[in-house]
């Protein structure tokens, strides 16, 4: 009687150990500029995000044909693909934010409050998008945002620019 249990409760340890490997990845809401999202780092290769989220939903063609991007719709995230690697995230839903707060669907005074230094010494580019609204980008950070009607409609991830010492 004691053997079976024991047979029975490695079994199931087994089969919960498997199912922990094959599901064990979950993405946390943390957007780190110039780093990552929900964990997923910038520089991984197709095949470790593959492995992290599974085919991609839809694969576009960039209109750079060394480039790729990869959507993902649970959660709403937008990878750019080069050279089999991940080189920018975008977000498009606000289950994801900075440690400051700033996620989908703020106000854009919240970037102009929270990366106000990097405004005043010009550190930024501005300019108007394809989808009508604005693009905002900090590449000292490796952040950017798009707005449209003065909210944040998408949060994105870059390398930053190596800054002169």
């Amino acid at each position: 009687m004691e053997r079976s249990y024991c047979k029975r409760y490695w079994v199931l340890l087994i089969i919960l150990s498997t199912f922990a490997f094959m599901y064990g990845f979950k993405l946390n809401n943390e957007i780190i500029p110039g780093v990552s999202v929900g964990g997923i780092k910038l520089g991984i290769t197709t095949k470790q995000l593959q492995k992290l989220m599974g085919k991609p939903d839809k694969i576009h063609p960039a209109s750079d044909s060394q480039k790729k991007f990869w959507e993902y719709s649970k959660p709403t995230l937008l990878f750019t693909i080069k050279n089999d690697k991940v080189i920018s995230i975008y977000v498009y839903r606000d289950n994801f934010q900075t440690p400051s707060g700033i996620k989908v669907g703020v106000s854009d005074k919240k970037i102009w409050d929270v990366y106000l230094q990097d405004f005043q010494t010009k550190r930024y580019i501005m300019e108007e998008n394809t989808l009508g609204g604005l693009s905002v980008i900090l590449p000292d950070r490796g952040i950017g945002f798009m707005v449209k009607q003065d909210i944040v409609t998408c949060i994105m991830i870059l390398f930053p620019n190596k800054q002169e010492k």
